[in-house]
Formats: C-alpha cells, structure tokens, sequence
C-alpha cells in the first residue's frame, strides 16, 4: 500500500513537469527569451501616436517633437504644418530652404524648395506662380525680354536704355534699341539704339525710340536734331547763330574757313558773302 502511494506521487509528479513544459511559452522566466512581437508591435503603435509636446503634431512628424508647449498647430501658428511654431522656433516657415530673412515670399507655395531652375534669383518666391520678375531686375517678365537674364543690377536708362529688361552692356544685342531681346551677348555698343555705335555716338544714352537718318541726325553724331543735337552740322557753331544749321558737313568754322562766323563755308556754294 505505502509502494503504490509513492508511485501515485511520482506520476502526478511527472505529469506537473510535462505540462509545465507544454505551456513554457506562456511563462518568461529570469534569463530566458520570451516572444515579444506583441509588445514589439505595441511600442510601434504608442510611438506613432504620441505628442510630446502637445501642440497636435505626433512626434513621427514633428521636426520639433520636444518644441514649444502651449499652442495648438494650425495654418495661421505653423504654416507649414512641421510642428514647430513659426513665431519663435521655425525659421523657415514655407518651407522651401530660404530662411524667411531672405525669403520675398516667406509664407509662399508649400510643396517646393527652392533652387536656380524654380527660383531663377532666389527670392524665395516660386518663378512659375509667384515670382512675377524672375531675374530681380526691376521689369516684369511678361515686359522682359530677357525674363531670366544677367542677375544682381537694375533695369534703368543707363544700364537698359530701352527698358526691355537685356542690360545693355551685356545682354542685349542692339544695345537697348527697341527691339532688344535675349539672343546673344554684345559688348553693349548701341545703348540707345539709334543705330549709331556707342564708340561713334555723342550721345550714347541719348533719346530712344529714333533711328539716325539724315533727317532726323544730319551730321550723323548720334544725337537727336530735333531735341539734343544743338549744332546740327558738326561745324561748331550753335544752330541758333548758325545762318546754314544743316549746312556743310566735315569742316569746323574758323576765320580761315568762315570768315564771318555766320556758320556758312566760305570755299564752298553756301556763303556768297563771306564778309
């Protein structure tokens, strides 16, 4: 009787150990490796929902999750919705890679970062929406013809006689006539575009929108008779005192060529009373 009992302890025993080795996965003991996928997962999920600092960005997409506290993430605090507050921690506040100190369009465009083919002159400002002068130089690109020309200067009457938006001294191939355009560099040797060469005009950035002729530069100098010019046969007297203004050309009056300085030349058909 006392043999059988032992035998009945020793297989209850036994029974215990197999059905604790059974169910082992259950349990995690010190030292043992236990499945953690579960709570893998768990941790994944806390992460993607968590907001540190409670401004209503989760922390995944916050580029600042441990920022300000005490405001709420909106188009008017965070205009590009990054969690950091545009007021005091962001510094770029469209987000386009121009801190907003140098940026023309600082709550501009989202969705674009800026560079030489989006912004031509780096303003900050998106060329193909924004940007309504491309190259900074003062004339809208729909008045340009250079629209993405020579960067750093300004469009003015010395520097773009024209006003066609090419710099004259390098851009513009007439050299600020009036039909200047983008096609080509030159050294800039037609500033007003009269067609008289900057080397051989006495007024190089003179009127524009006028063509040298003899009847509109009788001596061909590059100045306007009509509102520049005031010696329009180059013989060096003022057309006010000059009895032929548009007389010969090619001499200069002098007591051996024009005896009584009446602007006339006395060797040829123009003064038949040289004194």
């Amino acid at each position: 009787m006392r043999t059988k009992n032992v035998t009945s302890v020793a297989l209850l025993f036994m029974l215990m150990l197999l059905g604790q080795a059974m169910t082992g996965h259950l349990y995690q003991y010190p030292g043992m490796d236990g499945d953690s996928s579960l709570e893998s997962e768990n941790i994944v999920m806390a992460s993607n929902s968590t907001d540190t600092d409670g401004d209503g960005v989760y922390d995944a997409d916050d580029s600042c999750p441990n920022g300000n506290t005490g405001w709420i993430s909106n188009s008017q605090t965070d205009y590009d919705s990054d969690g950091c507050q545009d007021t005091s921690e962001d510094i770029d506040d469209d987000n386009d890679g121009l801190s907003d100190a140098n940026d023309d369009c600082a709550v501009g465009n989202l969705g674009w970062t800026s560079s030489s083919v989006t912004d031509y002159d780096a303003d900050g400002c998106q060329d193909s929406t924004e940007d309504l002068d491309d190259d900074n130089d003062g004339v809208i690109d729909a008045d340009d013809s250079c629209p993405k020309g020579d960067l750093g200067w300004t469009s003015s009457s010395s520097s773009d006689a024209d006003g066609d938006g090419c710099q004259d001294s390098t851009e513009d191939p007439d050299g600020g006539g009036n039909s200047g355009n983008n096609t080509g560099n030159n050294t800039g040797n037609d500033a007003d575009g009269d067609g008289i060469s900057d080397a051989l005009d006495d007024c190089p950035n003179g009127n524009t929108g006028w063509t040298s002729s003899s009847a509109t530069d009788y001596d061909a100098d590059g100045c306007q008779d009509s509102s520049e010019d005031t010696d329009d046969d180059n013989d060096g007297l003022l057309d006010a005192n000059d009895w032929c203004p548009t007389g010969s050309l090619g001499w200069t009056s002098s007591s051996a060529s024009d005896y009584d300085s009446d602007g006339c030349q006395d060797a040829s058909s123009e003064d038949q009373d040289d004194d």
